[in-house]
């Protein structure tokens, strides 16, 4: 059981620095609704308002099982280029899947655009693979980095872009805020934390309990 006792205190150390992290997105996320959008460049925080200006590339992606206010859907994506980040990944809007029993027929954007919208992070899942993704295809499955650099010849943008006002009135925008679920993580802490508390006793009980047996 004492052979436990770093991985119960590592995993809890590890859930308090996600809920640090968590909280200083938040504080991010709240402090960039009163700031002004700014040109895109590089190196911007997640979850600032931005400018887009680029060539857009005359192609949409369907981004699968994009949830929003608790309904399944399809984002819809679009890639920019732009001469200060690369290939910028956009959201242009959302659809419920039960919309989509009839085909659509969006238009994507093209030429010179100028676009207004919100930074925010993609998925780094290492489970991902992005070989099985089909290029030739508009489906694609996760809002992952390997995956949309794979779409694309060039360098891909760390982030994605949600637009403020969709490209169709039929798309809804989606701007939510993140599930920081910073409690739950201080909760997993606690929980790690009494493991470890509680090896350190049985420990301390059984060792007593054997002195006293020799």
């Amino acid at each position: 059981m004492l052979s436990l006792l770093p991985v119960f205190i590592s995993a809890g150390f590890w859930q308090l620095d996600r809920a640090e992290y968590k909280q200083q997105q938040k504080a991010l996320f709240n402090a960039a609704k009163s700031q002004p959008a700014k040109p895109l460049v590089a190196k911007l925080p997640t979850y600032a308002r931005v400018k887009v200006t680029g060539t857009a590339q005359p192609k949409l992606w369907w981004i699968q099982n994009q949830l929003h206010e608790g309904m399944v859907g399809m984002a819809v994506m679009q890639a920019i280029e732009t001469k200060e980040a690369g290939i910028v990944f956009v959201l242009v809007g959302w659809l419920p899947t039960k919309s989509l029993e009839k085909p659509m027929d969006l238009q994507a954007l093209t030429g010179q655009i100028d676009l207004e919208g919100v930074i925010y992070p993609l998925v780094d899942n290492p489970w991902i693979d992005a070989t099985r993704e089909r290029p030739d295809t508009q489906m694609i499955s996760a809002l992952d980095y390997k995956i949309l650099a794979a779409l694309v010849d060039g360098e891909v943008y760390p982030h994605v872009i949600r637009l403020r006002d969709p490209i169709d009135s039929r798309l809804m925008s989606v701007l939510p805020e993140p599930q920081w679920a910073i409690e739950k993580h201080h909760g997993y802490a606690f929980q790690w934390f009494s493991f470890a508390v509680l090896s350190l006793v049985l420990w301390a009980f059984y060792s007593v309990k054997r002195e006293k047996l020799l």
